[in-house]
């Protein structure tokens, strides 16, 4: 059993999709995301007491709002990064959560390219392990820097206008409209009109991308 694999996933109301996936590959470390319902802390409770006493595996709870889908995949993207320089396999099990957080799983995933070993997923019905295909894309591949630090600007301003941003990164007004409009157009950034102007915020798809 290698001992350098991180596991990654979502508890919902059934500890087996997780318990499966640690016996099957095994795992050193598991970041789980569970939900917050109080009817689930029963399933988090009994996998915590699987993987820890009997597996000897340490368990990372993660406590995020399992419909913010930007913040759950801007959190699991940080997980990876991390442990990828810790020279770890990272797996990742999309069988148990919500849909929102299997959803986010699997985008981390792509987002983060080969940093990914392997993406998983238990069937219900007969508990067959499916490997579930990735499309490696790194974030850099998607956009240009220029881009992605108007996006990072645009969730530490909150709000930001074309002549803030020219003020701030030192460019043109017609470059930085342009920026802003492709952005805008992708859906990474939304805009509403204020005076003359229209300001910017980033959606929860742009946050993904930081």
């Amino acid at each position: 059993m290698t001992n350098n694999i991180i596991q990654m996933a979502a508890s919902g109301f059934a500890p087996a999709p997780i318990t499966k996936g640690l016996i099957r590959y095994g795992a050193k470390k598991l970041y789980l995301f569970p939900l917050s319902d109080e009817s689930s802390k029963l399933t988090l409770k009994n996998i915590l007491s699987r993987a820890e006493e009997d597996l000897g595996i340490e368990v990372k709870v993660i406590s995020k709002n399992q419909y913010k889908i930007g913040d759950l995949v801007k959190e699991m993207r940080k997980i990876i990064q991390e442990e990828h320089e810790q020279n770890n396999q990272i797996y990742i099990n999309l069988s148990g959560g919500r849909k929102t957080q299997s959803f986010s799983l699997y985008i981390a995933a792509c987002l983060e390219g080969i940093k990914v070993s392997k993406a998983f997923y238990i069937s219900e019905e007969e508990n067959e392990f499916i490997e579930v295909p990735l499309i490696r894309s790194s974030v850099n591949t998607l956009l240009s820097k220029e881009k992605l630090e108007i996006l990072a600007i645009a969730e530490d301003k909150k709000l930001i206008t074309n002549v803030r941003l020219t003020k701030i990164l030192g460019k043109t007004k017609p470059l930085i409209h342009n920026y802003l409009k492709e952005l805008q157009s992708l859906g990474y950034l939304s805009s509403t009109k204020s005076g003359k102007e229209f300001v910017y915020e980033i959606t929860e798809a742009g946050k993904m991308l930081l």
